[in-house]
């Protein structure tokens, strides 16, 4: 982990249930925030992370922009430290009153490591100048990528849609651009044809490419990032859309997750292998037209899930007679 790591920025949209916020990903350490809002009181928050490693100190800014445009927005700042072999710490916040003064709240969070306590090198303070400089080149990028008045010097046309970029960008970021304008060098006003991925997930991947963010994203919205993160080779990103689909696999989806697992993850297809080992009824997956459709279209996989739900169910003493029929019942099981 890098000193000084500022996680990319959020926005917490209700206050009237509960939510968890991915915040980000730093080395294989998955962040999230989990806010708890009582009466529209922030009353504390939740920050978590999924492996137990060393001591790591916390500042989170958090802003409320009050629906009223005659309230000023407010800030608040808030300091904690997860101690080397701790996954979670509570923050106490007791601060605003959004059913009375409605807003919406934004937030970011920057991390550091022992080093930046010490009092001898004297470094924490420039150290925290850099995370919001960061943070600021990432808005102003945005601001560059959104503004098409900003020297853009190439035209990404994916369908209907014509998108203004800037070659040196995307060069940078993507080793599959940087190929595509060292073979080809057009001046400025090129159009590159965008064919293998859809506009939407095109226009998420360019903000990524220039600020370093995603926006919350559904499971079909990762999936379909994920792919077009392995094509223009973007490592990061797809680390990011896989630890997105691993925490939320379910039964609807996780015949899908293993296509897309197979075919661009392998970490993401084990993780939905363990998914189904750990159903107690196999009869419910098998019987889903997801499960019928990877079958047909994929028996080689499905055979591979299969033996890893016997080899499961061996090792756990789990072989039930429900499940040895199951298993004997399924098409490819009869291959």
């Amino acid at each position: 982990m890098s000193l000084g790591t500022e996680l990319p920025s959020f926005s917490i949209y209700s206050v009237n249930c509960d939510i968890s916020i991915l915040l980000g990903i730093v080395g294989n350490t998955r962040w999230s925030l989990q806010p708890k809002f009582d009466k529209g009181c922030l009353k504390y928050f939740d920050v978590l992370r999924t492996t137990k490693a060393g001591k790591v100190e916390f500042e989170v800014l958090l802003t409320v922009e009050y629906d009223d445009d005659d309230e000023d927005d407010e800030k608040e700042s808030f300091s904690g430290c997860l101690e080397e072999g701790q996954t979670t710490v509570r923050i106490m916040a007791n601060c605003w009153d959004l059913e009375e003064c409605p807003g919406k709240v934004k937030g970011s969070i920057t991390l550091y490591t022992d080093c930046l306590k010490c009092s001898k090198c004297g470094t924490r303070n420039m150290m925290k100048k850099l995370p919001t400089s960061l943070s600021n080149l990432s808005d102003d990028l945005l601001v560059v990528m959104n503004n098409c008045e900003f020297f853009a010097d190439v035209t990404l046309k994916c369908g209907t849609a014509e998108i203004p970029a800037h070659r040196n960008i995307l060069a940078a970021r993507s080793p599959v651009f940087a190929t595509h304008f060292k073979n080809k060098m057009e001046g400025s006003g090129e159009v590159v044809e965008i064919t293998d991925v859809k506009s939407d997930v095109l226009k998420a991947m360019l903000k990524y490419i220039y600020s370093g963010k995603i926006y919350p994203l559904t499971s079909e919205e990762a999936e379909d990032l994920l792919v077009a993160a392995d094509i223009y080779q973007l490592k990061e990103l797809k680390e990011l859309c896989v630890e997105e689909l691993k925490s939320n696999v379910t039964l609807d989806d996780v015949s899908r997750l293993l296509v897309v697992g197979h075919f661009y993850d392998e970490s993401l297809k084990s993780h939905a292998k363990e998914t189904v080992c750990k159903y107690e009824k196999f009869s419910e997956l098998e019987h889903t037209e997801e499960w019928k459709n990877l079958e047909s279209k994929y028996p080689c996989l499905a055979i591979e899930v299969l033996k890893s739900v016997i080899d499961h169910s061996q090792k756990t003493e789990k072989n039930s007679p429900d499940l040895k029929k199951s298993l004997a019942c399924s098409s490819v099981a009869r291959l």
